[in-house]
């Protein structure tokens, strides 16, 4: 089989590795994912689609959970994450919580936990940060990849430190 451009026999932890042998997405599996994203949401319905929509176009590729945590909206952000064929919890906490909730939730061999108004916008953000992964390595809103909030024009297209991308087993350790 072809290789793909980052899968490195010396490297098992390579992102690489997370693409499915066919190429075709595969969410919201609870045990075999092989990327957790974990959402954090309150209020958010404006531009909550636009995130989710972000991660499922960016990591098309790859076996992945997505989970958004909703801290008791009052507006439609769980229907909107609901509508968007994501899991969503309901649960009043404040945003450490939510990260924590997420945290412990993902039993994927990666983890990424973002806010609800980050946008992925790079399709490559998935192997530019995979190949920084190594050994007990944390990337915190990498510049290269183009994450950006949503709700802030001056912002748009920016990075913003509300993006974690770390391997679960290391994190926990």
């Amino acid at each position: 089989r072809r290789r793909h451009p980052l899968e490195k026999a010396s490297a098992p932890w390579c992102i690489g590795s997370l693409r499915t042998k066919t190429g075709s997405p595969r969410t919201s599996m609870r045990h075999n994912a092989d990327l957790f994203v974990g959402i954090t949401s309150w209020n958010s319905a404006p531009f909550l689609g636009h995130s989710i929509d972000a991660v499922k176009r960016t990591t098309s590729g790859a076996r992945t959970r997505i989970v958004v945590l909703d801290n008791e909206s009052t507006d439609e952000s769980f229907e909107v994450a609901r509508d968007k064929g994501v899991e969503v919890i309901r649960r009043r906490c404040t945003q450490p919580q939510a990260l924590v909730r997420l945290f412990n939730l993902s039993q994927s061999k990666f983890t990424l936990l973002i806010h609800s108004d980050v946008v992925l916008l790079s399709e490559d953000w998935l192997e530019i940060c995979g190949e920084q992964l190594k050994e007990n390595v944390a990337l915190v809103s990498p510049e290269d990849i183009g994450c950006g909030p949503y709700t802030r024009p001056w912002g748009k297209g920016m990075p913003e430190s509300s993006f974690m991308l770390f391997r679960t087993d290391l994190a926990r350790a």
